[in-house]
């Protein structure tokens, strides 16, 4: 195992044990500790992988990741009225509506 990915694996412990458990501690016997343990496992493998097999765009994607977590992203368009929408649904309604005419024309 190398130094950068032990580094990255204690941050990711650290991260969970300061973001996601602060009321629960993070004992070695408890249930959420299991989980993340066989999780980071399996994620330290993969990128080991993806390193002896010099696949460095997986590695770097697999520890960026790392790094910065769970960022949620909203797509967010303007209908035909200028209101915004969210809901996936209406979004693909929204693009689907306005690339049909062109599409038509052609």
């Amino acid at each position: 195992m190398t130094l950068s990915l032990v580094i990255c694996t204690l941050d990711i412990y650290q991260f969970f044990h300061s973001k996601m458990t602060a009321s629960i501690p993070l004992l070695p016997f408890s249930p959420l500790y299991k989980i993340l343990n066989a999780y980071l496992k399996v994620k330290i493998v993969e990128l080991e992988t993806n390193r002896k097999v010099n696949n460095v765009r997986d590695l770097y994607r697999g520890l960026n990741d790392f790094k910065k977590g769970y960022q949620p992203r909203t797509i967010i368009v303007k209908d035909e009225k200028g209101e915004l929408v969210a809901d996936p649904h209406s979004v693909m309604a929204r693009w689907r509506n306005y690339y049909l005419p062109a599409i038509q024309c052609t």
